[in-house]
Formats: C-alpha cells, structure tokens, sequence
C-alpha cells in the first residue's frame, strides 16, 4: 500500500468515526453493539481496504469507546469519548504506528434537514426499521431507524430531531460509500480497560496527526 493510499483511508475513516459514536441511557446504559460493512462503493483501490469491515460500540456509563477493524486487522482504531469531560481520543495501529489523537470539539451548529419515509422499511436483528435521510450541504446520511430502542444515539446528539435508533446508516464521504448494519447486540457490561489509552501510544492533536500523516504520504 503506497502512502497516498494510507493517507487518503485515514481521511475516510476520520469522517466515518467523527459521525458514528453514540452514547446510551435507559435500558441500554451498558452493553455493546456489532456493525459490519455490508456494501461498498467507491474508488477500486479502497475497496479491499473496506472489505470486511467492522464496528463495534462499547458502552459503559458515561464512557464510550466505538472500534474499527479494516483490512483484516492490519488497520485498526477506536475512538474513546468521555461524556463528563466532553472530550474524545482516536487511537490508531498502523505500520507499527501507534497514536492518541486528542480530537477537536465538533461544531454541530451546520444547517441541515432530516426526512423519513415509512414505506422503506427492513427488519434488523428482529427489530423493524424505516429509512431516515440526514442532507447536509455537502454530505448525505441515510439511515434506517427503530422506534423500539430508547437510548440515545451520536446521530441525535449532532441532529437533534432525529427519532428513532440507528441499526443500519449509509456513509458518503470523500468518493467512499460504506453501508454499516446491525450485527449483534449484547448487553454484557464491557470491561473498564476499554476505556483506557494504554501507555505505548502516542499523545497528539489532531493538527499534529494530519501534518505527520501529509507528511508521509509526501504531500
């Protein structure tokens, strides 16, 4: 994998990981969600990086870790977020790299619109969705929602309107359309280390991470 093609995954897996972390209440206080990737579209060359793809959601009180495993292991992150503190850390292992990045505050004060259409509907894992479209000015998220899951998600915490629990979303960004959808859900409490930056990766801001990351893919 040449380094533009490692720079240009990263772009896309910050977009995806910035959109799909959730935090829970109610009955869904601790417990765990599975998501893999059941379509893809985009470029060729990203195509076997996205390819088996999965996600999973570990939810423990106020703490959140959301994991990502692309290319049959061979680049995986997490996104730890402490909702006392408002603050969220992407860890990633890549090429022997392994880095902590500090992200930024998300502004979720862009304009956007928010449809659903009841006749698009699916069943997942035993619950029964509809499709729900989030447009913004240069993004479109499409997502199919239950009514039957209470607990809230990041979706409604960046579009307040939303209602209902995503268990399948659509993801455009960058040329890449990822489709993620419900696997599993558990509700076994998730153990605390999850929920730990371990001492041998890196510490960075994420100014610092896309200026290292531009600067081995020699841009």
């Amino acid at each position: 994998m040449n380094r533009f093609t490692v720079f240009s995954f990263l772009l896309v897996l910050f977009s995806l990981m910035m959109t799909i972390e959730m935090t829970a209440q109610k009955e869904f206080t601790n417990g765990s969600i599975s998501y893999k990737v059941i379509t893809i579209d985009g470029p060729d060359y990203l195509k076997p990086m996205m390819k088996g793809g999965r996600a999973r959601l570990h939810i423990r009180d106020h703490m959140v870790n959301l994991e990502l495993n692309m290319m049959k292991g061979m680049v995986k992150s997490q996104r730890i977020t402490n909702h006392k503190t408002d603050t969220s850390y992407m860890l990633n292992q890549m090429m022997g790299d392994k880095t902590a990045v500090l992200l930024d505050t998300p502004d979720f004060s862009t304009p956007y619109e928010i449809s659903y259409n009841k006749k698009a509907t699916k069943e997942i894992l035993g619950y029964s969705c509809h499709q729900a479209i989030i447009k913004l000015e240069d993004t479109t998220v499409k997502l199919y929602v239950t009514d039957k899951i209470s607990a809230l998600n990041q979706f409604k915490h960046s579009y307040g309107d939303l209602k209902g629990f995503p268990l399948e979303y659509v993801m455009d960004q960058n040329g890449v359309t990822l489709t993620f959808q419900a696997s599993a859900i558990s509700h076994e409490v998730p153990d605390p280390s999850k929920f730990v930056i371990p001492t041998d990766f890196e510490l960075m801001t994420l100014a610092e991470f896309e200026a290292a990351m531009r600067g081995k893919a020699g841009m």
